[in-house]
């Protein structure tokens, strides 16, 4: 029984251990995912500027968090915090939130892009009480 056991721990070392270092390295790129509002709007203006809108994730940022909002609405987890119209185009809807991230003063600018997009979908698309 106790062989087992030590073929068992020698088993998951194997295993464990190289996951355990490849996360490590790759500690840094992980930590990249992270964008400030900053970056977003760089991306957005360059969305709006190109003449072909392709490899840019900003209309796919901007849309996301509008549509996880939604989807969690949907399922009773969340409050309607803003109400984007249905009939909104994501190239229009990139262009107000965008518009609205210009507005902010640059040390706000600093903070996720998460909470300003949705601060600004809040702020742009308030819900009729």
């Amino acid at each position: 029984m106790k062989l087992l056991l030590d073929i068992m721990r020698i088993v998951k070392t194997i295993i464990y251990l190289p996951l355990l270092l490849v996360l490590l390295a790759n500690a840094q790129s992980l930590s990249a995912g992270y964008m400030n509002g900053g970056e977003l709007l760089n991306q957005c203006m360059a969305y709006i500027d190109a003449e072909q809108k392709t490899d840019n994730l900003c209309p796919a940022f901007i849309s996301g968090i509008a549509n996880v909002h939604n989807t969690l609405v949907n399922w009773g987890g969340h409050r309607q915090e803003w109400c984007v119209p249905d009939t909104l185009s994501v190239d229009r809807l990139v262009s107000l939130v965008t518009g609205d991230l210009m507005k902010q003063a640059p040390q706000a600018l600093i903070h996720d892009a998460n909470s300003l997009t949705a601060y600004s979908l809040a702020k742009l698309f308030p819900c009729s009480q």
